[in-house]
């Protein structure tokens, strides 16, 4: 069985088009859960998952997440493969200068300001930051399986997201949405930055979908 996790409902929205357009020898064997935003939520309900289902065969973590390499643009895909030398998928044919393989660090906030991405880069160097990649990784690890992330880059290196997210997540890893909303609407000159930021979330769900579309017959074929 393949898994695939996402941090938000927004994100599962996207696995869900890319499943009916599948043949039903790959949808068959796909589960999804989402897991809500962050390393501790992450965690608990992919620990829950495996407890609960039994252990998957490929772990994959698909979403959003910010641009750390200057030469990301929005809509680009980074791509990262955890696993055992012998587990690892062969994944070359997915790749193009808008989806290479890349590196993830993971932190517990969102890295919302070009000078905190600029700086984060110069001293990781990878590519792409994210809040849930770490979480999976040593899950997998622990168990011996492949984790395979795939992200779009919502926000490149030298945008400002016009909210940090973070400040409205519940316990449960998931966004106060109605605190979200109150906020944005009584700062009415952070909406054009809204609509800017939904019109760069569109482009990346469109291009998660068709790269997603292309990676999961992969991974499903390499299924033991």
């Amino acid at each position: 069985m393949l898994l695939i996790c996402t941090a938000l409902q927004e994100e599962a929205s996207v696995i869900r088009e890319v499943l009916k357009n599948l043949a039903p020898e790959v949808r068959d064997v796909v589960s999804s859960i989402v897991c809500g935003m962050g390393a501790r939520s992450t965690s608990f309900n992919l620990q829950n998952h495996i407890e609960k289902y039994g252990l998957p065969k490929i772990v994959l973590l698909a979403g959003f997440a910010g641009g750390l390499n200057p030469k990301l643009e929005s809509g680009d895909v980074v791509v990262e493969i955890q696993a055992p030398s012998d587990k690892t998928p062969d994944l070359s044919k997915i790749y193009d200068r808008h989806c290479i393989a890349g590196s993830f660090f993971c932190q517990d906030s969102i890295a919302s300001k070009p000078s905190e991405k600029s700086k984060l880069y110069d001293i990781t160097r990878c590519d792409v930051v994210d809040m849930e990649s770490e979480a999976v990784s040593k899950i997998c690890a622990s168990y011996g399986i492949p984790a395979v992330i795939i992200k779009a880059v919502t926000d490149p290196q030298d945008s400002e997201l016009p909210v940090d997210f973070s400040k409205f997540m519940k316990d449960g890893g998931n966004l106060n949405m109605p605190a979200l909303i109150f906020y944005i609407l009584a700062r009415p000159w952070i909406v054009p930055k809204m609509m800017d930021l939904a019109g760069a979330t569109k482009k990346c769900k469109n291009e998660l979908t068709y790269r997603l579309g292309a990676l999961l017959p992969i991974l499903a074929k390499s299924l033991p």
